[in-house]
């Protein structure tokens, strides 16, 4: 990808994403419970973050950072499509924000993703009906709240 491409546009450069913002952290704290390193605190290995859409509720692993793509099986497709979705989203965005100026562009609908691995699916139209995918992306302005409990199985 040329330098263009890979630029991320002004506009976005100290933009922040609440609740990605919310999430991650949220993410992070639960993993610091797991490892059972604070004194008084338990939590068990399977309890994962169940994300709260406004269809029905999503658990599985929230990826929190391009390297922990690494770590996943399959991680060659998965950091492609995760780098690929982001560069293409900023290319395009820089392009066009070089083109009218960055005061004359206004987005709508830009918002964070969100990269989960061994996802649950259970919708709320249906609660004994599941669906599992190894990989899936999800627009942040979609999520409604976020609890804990562990993954069904």
């Amino acid at each position: 990808m040329s330098e263009e491409e890979n630029k991320v546009p002004d506009f976005m450069v100290n933009s922040l994403d609440f609740k990605k913002v919310v999430v991650s952290n949220f993410c992070s704290m639960i993993d610091t419970f797991k490892t059972g390193n604070i004194e008084g605190i338990s939590m068990s290995q399977d309890t994962t973050v169940k994300i709260i859409m406004n269809f029905g509720v999503i658990d599985g692993q929230v990826i929190l950072s391009e390297e922990s793509l690494d770590k996943l099986t399959n991680e060659n497709f998965s950091a492609f499509i995760y780098n690929t979705l982001n560069q293409s989203a900023n290319g395009f965005m820089a392009t066009y924000e070089a083109k009218i100026g960055v005061d004359s562009l206004k987005p709508i609908n830009q918002t964070g993703r969100l990269v989960i691995a061994n996802a649950t699916i259970t919708p709320f139209a249906n609660l004994q009906s599941t669906y599992k995918v190894e990989r899936m992306l999800i627009f942040t302005d979609q999520i409604v709240g976020i609890t804990i409990g562990v993954q069904s199985r």
